[in-house]
């Protein structure tokens, strides 16, 4: 499964609740009119982007393949979506975004589920000098035993810009050991098109 993770603000003249309500009004679209490939999208306010200390929003569409990809681009602007999606895209500014895919999760996770009900996304990077079996055996430290938190780790694909390579999704935070420098960022769920 791929996530396309999308980050952005609202223009400095845009109220929060006037953005926030054309958003949910856009992922609402997509959960109303199923886009092929498509397996839900949820949108959060966050206290801070991971690459930046500054507020904004943050967007994942869970994606069957990449194909799917460019079917969720057409679909944004094809008549059925677009209204919904230009009276945010117009209300916006700074956007960027990132391809990731699903590195590992329990078995037994709903994937989707464990990814779109989570409050608590921690990002990080691959530390210099470490392999990635490595860095594996370090976040099965923090997510072993963690089952009610049904954390989901995602590794970049493709990137759009600055964000890390990795993406520690849970339920509340977890304890992330040295030597992972961590951004934990708290996630307000909004419109849903789960």
């Amino acid at each position: 499964m791929l996530a396309f993770v999308f980050w952005h603000r609202p223009a400095p003249a845009v109220t929060a609740s006037d953005y926030e309500g054309h958003l949910s009004d856009f992922h609402r679209s997509l959960r109303d009119q199923p886009v092929r490939g498509l397996v839900g999208s949820q949108t959060y306010g966050c206290d801070r982007l991971p690459f930046a200390e500054q507020p904004g929003y943050e967007d994942w569409y869970l994606l069957e393949d990449f194909a799917a990809l460019g079917t969720l681009n057409d679909a944004a602007i094809d008549p059925r979506h677009r209204p919904a999606h230009d009276s945010v895209a117009g209300l916006a500014e700074n956007g960027t975004g990132g391809i990731y895919r699903i590195h590992d999760a329990s078995p037994t996770t709903n994937v989707a589920g464990a990814l779109l009900g989570a409050d608590t996304a921690t990002w990080f990077p691959k530390p210099p000098g470490t392999t990635y079996e490595q860095l594996q055996d370090h976040v099965r430290t923090v997510t072993d035993g963690a089952t009610a938190a049904e954390p989901t780790l995602w590794r970049r694909q493709l990137t759009l810009g600055p964000a890390p390579e990795f993406c520690l999704r849970s339920r509340g935070p977890l304890e992330v050991p040295a030597p992972l420098e961590a951004t934990v960022v708290r996630l307000r769920p909004l419109g849903s098109g789960a």
